[in-house]
């Protein structure tokens, strides 16, 4: 039993912002589609949900975000589709003026894509962002080639869904096991409702946690840097 599919989470696992103030389009084109739709005018939505995002999808967080706002459930439900309508056309449309420098990949990621992609291993995304949104991350970073299938936020709103549809379009064959690489506990929870190994990138490498709480989640490797792939090499031959 080889580990032949691997899925990476996207924000805080392959890139993040390099400063926690950039003022991302894609934030932007958020705070644009809430005043749109819903007249909330002024909001910088990351106010209104904090470090509760970790983990979570592009729609669960919107929901999150409306309801702390005071907006009526069946409002939300109602109008959510509209909203993300709009969030996308205002991303196309000002991507032209856009530039690049928003997001960087997280130490020594290309040279693990490098290796794996060198072994044969396919690799995915399962993320909680909209494809499109997924898309302009990876191409601002110059990663977009390693990625052939994936799972998305327009695909799910939980992330066990997600990463189960990722694997659907992988094309794995059993006994061959799948890898998940996340930066939340939510990833490793998700990675063992599919059956699938999980490895964690810590708060030393990039991400937000450190390794006792991944651990505790149930992870099978936890990296304090990208820099270590022998450690990740060495699960999956102790695993096949």
């Amino acid at each position: 039993m080889a580990v032949t599919v691997v899925t990476f989470d996207l924000d805080h696992t392959l890139v993040r912002r390099p400063s926690g103030e950039t003022y991302t389009l894609k934030m932007r084109a958020i705070d644009h589609s809430l005043q749109k739709v819903f007249d909330l005018k002024n909001i910088n939505y990351m106010a209104h949900i904090g470090h509760e995002l970790y983990g979570m999808t592009d729609r669960s967080i919107m929901k999150m975000v409306l309801a702390n706002l005071g907006i009526a459930p069946a409002e939300i439900d109602r109008k959510l589709e509209d909203l993300f309508r709009e969030m996308l056309a205002y991303f196309e449309t000002n991507l032209i003026s856009h530039r690049d420098g928003e997001y960087v990949p997280l130490p020594g990621v290309k040279s693990l894509l490098d290796e794996l992609k060198a072994k044969g291993v396919v690799c995915g995304l399962a993320t909680g962002n909209y494809s499109r949104f997924a898309r302009w991350k990876l191409d601002s970073v110059g990663l977009t080639e390693y990625f052939t299938f994936g799972g998305y936020g327009e695909d799910d709103e939980q992330r066990s869904r997600i990463v189960a549809i990722a694997l659907e379009r992988s094309g794995l064959k059993p006994p061959d096991r799948g890898c998940h690489f996340g930066d939340t506990p939510a990833d490793i929870e998700a990675a063992a409702a599919n059956d699938m190994l999980s490895v964690a990138i810590s708060s030393a490498g990039g991400g937000e946690f450190t390794a006792p709480g991944f651990y505790q989640a149930g992870a099978d490797l936890v990296l304090d840097s990208y820099l270590d792939s022998e450690k990740v090499f060495a699960l999956f031959a102790a695993r096949a």
